[in-house]
């Protein structure tokens, strides 16, 4: 067996709930709420703002509702729900989330303790949300002068194919960007605008270089506005993901251009504005009313569901974890990686087949490649289609069967779940004895990884709860919190500055992509690596430091996909340094791109049911010493309580609520989980089995898990205690190592 080359990172980042998981369970330790404990947890200042913050448009009908002016009985209903939704958020819940939650830095030591300052402190940042702010450079754009003083490049998605030029344009409809492929005919004039471009030109600069004898500046200038319009050109205005904040950038260049100053001077003082805000914990919405006014009638922006966005970090008066949290990490990272199958994202695989079928082992431009209709595309599989039957409707016979894949750990699975259920246990515990003949494989994994664990009290005493150690960098879930404070840009530093010393034969490029405005709430990251991909997003690095998409070769060694920048004569490393996940509506090279991250890894290791254990109603915890790997789930089928909605009194649903849970033996708290979404439900409360019910109402079946925060008491503030999640991270130490024997 390989030893572990996996070392911890001496900081971790901690993610708590705003309020206490004291205040969810006096608020419901009875059957029903309390109205006047209900009332006075809503009309606190900072959940009022949390509520704004999170949802504008909620907030008007959350203030009817306080103010009593919601007289239909069902609809208050519908709305005490929703309420009580982001109490048990803001009260369990540790995931990002606006005023709901914040942050903090750790590190790991002798001993544990973690406390928050007796008088609570917090640093709160608030930004222009990134749709605002992208809508108020569209808006900008149209004053005669700026557009005449800013410059303006070639869009960075061009490529050149055959006799056109080839790029992704896009609209906006309904607040969201529709991306559309677009092309335009190759000619002198278009060909040299476009290199000249390249390094940002004014529009007065572009029409001098083709003004001829036969072409006026007046057709100039309209064929040089039509390249805006279609987006050919775009102007340096945007927002940035990486970097300097959007509107301090956009000040900058303001300034630098010498645009009329009252348009600076309004800018500043949305920036002056938003300080104002976080000097203050507590805000109201006359506070943000203000802004939001000016932005509207001063620079003519549309409504928004929300203006602005919000995070917040923690100052405790300690935050240290015991190390031996890492020697039990790494020693569940053992079994986990024996668990963990190497496997290959599919339309990847599909991508290298039909690339070596074609290609061979040419170096090819990745632009060539992965066009749609002279290239391969990506995830289209062009060698399947059949254009003669296109227009045919023909009927795919239903399938009688379902081929699935059972692996050796399935088995070693179903077999402790029988012997459980068999027995009236509801915990599985695993042992070094149930994998001691499967290999632990390390070379397949990314240079750094991070885990999520939740670290609770239960009976048996502390337990981690840990379900995947993984990720293409160890910054991505951290590197959005960087511009909070010096000691998280510190820690995300550290992580890529490792990263570039195990591949320094290498270049690893940051991804900067923009698929829709307002993903850059969490998309942007201040902290940045030396060298970037922009792709239909800003990069503010230096020229040098950029990769054109057209700079990128693309060849396969035996199996492998290998990246090349002409530029640098160097293999690229894409990196996606954030936590957005590609769906299956992105962009094809975008998409390409962050595949490419994994190309012959797996991105981690995690313990995962098999699908045929969704036909289970029941699932036990599973564990590995003190170690939690998968929390009890009940899977239930909606029929099962359909008669609960038959019933008009409300009592009568809580009783048979309580009976059934009793059939199943539901623990007092469990959690609602869809996707990566969890809402805390207090069994014994008829309020909490209202809203649960109201929410699976139209769903065919839902999944229950049992929630072990009940009896934790590691994060504290002398009072009251909190849920925890810890951000840890590792890297690959024998890689690094490796890297040092090589240099001497």
């Amino acid at each position: 067996m390989h030893k572990n080359p996996y070392q911890v990172f001496s900081n971790y980042i901690l993610r708590t709930p705003m309020f206490s998981l004291n205040s969810y369970n006096k608020l419901t330790k009875f059957d029903m709420i309390d109205e006047l404990s209900f009332n006075s947890f809503i009309t606190s200042s900072i959940f009022k703002e949390a509520i704004y913050l999170a949802s504008p448009e909620f907030f008007t009908i959350f203030e009817r509702y306080i103010n009593n002016d919601i007289k239909d009985s069902k609809k208050k209903q519908r709305i005490r729900n929703s309420i009580l939704k982001y109490i048990t958020r803001t009260c369990s819940r540790c995931t990002p989330f606006g005023l709901f939650t914040n942050c903090s830095v750790g590190s790991f030591s002798d001993k544990t303790e973690i406390q928050f300052e007796t008088s609570k402190m917090y640093k709160r940042v608030t930004r222009l949300s990134m749709d605002v702010l992208d809508e108020l450079c569209r808006n900008l754009l149209q004053n005669e002068e700026v557009k005449e003083k800013i410059k303006f490049y070639t869009n960075n998605s061009l490529y050149a194919l055959s006799n056109q030029f080839r790029y992704i344009s896009y609209e906006i409809q309904n607040g969201k960007r529709i991306y559309n492929l677009d092309g335009a005919v190759k000619t002198e004039y278009l060909e040299a605008i476009i290199e000249e471009a390249k390094k940002g030109k004014s529009i007065d600069e572009l029409i001098t270089l083709i003004v001829k004898d036969n072409i006026t500046k007046t057709e100039a200038k309209e064929y040089i506005s039509a390249l805006v319009d279609c987006q050919i050109l775009v102007p340096e205005l945007g927002i940035n993901l990486t970097g300097k904040n959007s509107l301090d950038h956009l000040i900058d260049i303001l300034k630098l251009r010498h645009i009329d100053s009252n348009i600076i001077n309004r800018l500043q003082q949305y920036q002056k504005s938003l300080l104002n805000l976080d000097e203050n914990f507590s805000n109201t919405k006359i506070d943000y009313n203000l802004l939001i006014e000016q932005l509207k009638n001063k620079d003519s922006l549309s409504n928004h569901k929300s203006f602005f966005q919000t995070d917040v970090m923690a100052t405790l008066q300690s935050n240290v974890l015991d190390k031996s949290i890492v020697h039990q990490l790494k020693k569940a990272m053992v079994i986990l990686n024996k668990m963990s199958l190497p496997y290959e994202i599919e339309r990847l695989a599909n991508f290298k087949r039909i690339f070596k079928k074609r290609f061979e082992s040419q170096e090819v431009a990745l632009s060539y490649v992965l066009d749609t209709e002279l290239g391969l595309g990506y995830d289209m599989a062009k060698d399947t289609i059949t254009p003669l039957l296109d227009d045919l409707k023909l009927t795919q016979p239903k399938k009688l069967y379902k081929s699935i894949i059972w692996t050796e750990v399935d088995e070693i699975l179903l077999k402790k779940v029988l012997f459980t259920l068999k027995n009236g246990s509801k915990i599985i515990e695993l042992t070094h004895d149930d994998f001691k003949d499967f290999e632990s494989k390390w070379d397949d994994l990314p240079d750094t990884i991070s885990t999520v664990i939740e670290i609770v009290n239960l009976e048996s005493g502390s337990q981690i709860f840990c379900n995947m150690i993984g990720g293409s960098s160890a910054a991505n879930l951290i590197s959005r919190f960087s511009h909070l404070d010096s000691s998280i840009d510190n820690h995300v530093s550290q992580i890529l500055s490792l990263e570039e010393s195990i591949n320094q034969e290498k270049i690893i490029a940051d991804i900067v992509h923009l698929p829709q405005s307002k993903a850059g709430n969490f998309i942007y990251r201040p902290t940045q690596r030396s060298y970037e991909i922009p792709y239909l997003g800003k990069s503010i690095l230096s020229s040098k430091r950029q990769i054109d998409i057209n700079d990128i070769m693309i060849s396969m060694h035996g199996e492998e996909i290998i990246l090349r920048s002409k530029k640098f004569n160097c293999q690229i490393l894409p990196r996606l340094t954030n936590a957005h996940v590609p769906s299956s509506q992105s962009l094809p090279l975008y998409r390409f791109l962050c595949d490419i991250q994994l190309e012959k890894k797996r991105e981690g290791v995690c313990f995962k049911w098999h699908s045929l254990f969704n036909s289970f109603s029941f699932l036990p915890r599973v564990t590995f010493q003190n170690i939690i790997f998968s929390k009890a789930k009940w899977i239930i089928n909606i029929l099962e309580i359909q008669h609960l909605y038959k019933l008009s009194n409300k009592d009568d649903v809580f009783k048979e609520f309580l009976d059934w849970g009793k059939t199943l033996e539901l623990p007092k708290y469990v959690q609602l989980v869809e996707g990566d979404n969890t809402l805390l439900i207090h069994t014994h409360n008829s309020d909490c089995i209202n809203m649960l019910l109201a929410t699976v109402k139209n769903k065919k079946s839902f999944v229950l898990e049992e929630f072990l925060f009940h009896n934790t008491n590691l994060v504290t503030d002398n009072r009251d205690f909190f849920c925890n999640e810890f951000v840890v991270s590792f890297f690959n130490n024998k890689k690094l190592k490796d890297i040092e024997i090589k240099e001497n």
